[in-house]
């Protein structure tokens, strides 16, 4: 699997992608476009995924600790058993409770004012 720790990605497109297994720790992807990628057990930990179209994308099992994910695209995302401690979800679009309920996510997870 690829080893992108720390890679400036910004604005990339990976629609469709396959990732799964990825090292993106640390990883600048603002805005990045990742409609429909898999990213199953990926470590995104602390990774800066601002504004990134996430929607429909499998993140199942992956790390998403520590994860920026201000104003991201996560409708239909696929959310069972990702790590959601200490991630950022604040004004993000789409995320429903029910994905909040499959995932991992803890007191220090920032969750959006809706729910």
């Amino acid at each position: 699997s690829a080893n992108l720790e720390g890679y400036n990605l910004r604005g990339v497109v990976l629609l469709g992608a396959n990732l799964k297994g990825a090292n993106l720790k640390g990883a600048y992807l603002y805005g990045a476009y990742l409609k429909n990628a898999n990213l199953e057990q990926a470590n995104l930990a602390g990774a800066n995924l601002r504004g990134a179209n996430l929607r429909w994308s499998n993140l199942k099992k992956a790390d998403l600790s520590q994860a920026n994910l201000v104003r991201a695209d996560l409708h239909e995302s696929q959310l069972e058993d990702t790590n959601l401690a200490g991630a950022n979800l604040h004004m993000s679009d789409g995320l429903t409770q029910q994905q909040v309920d499959l995932a991992l996510a803890n007191e220090t997870t920032k969750l959006p004012d809706s729910l």
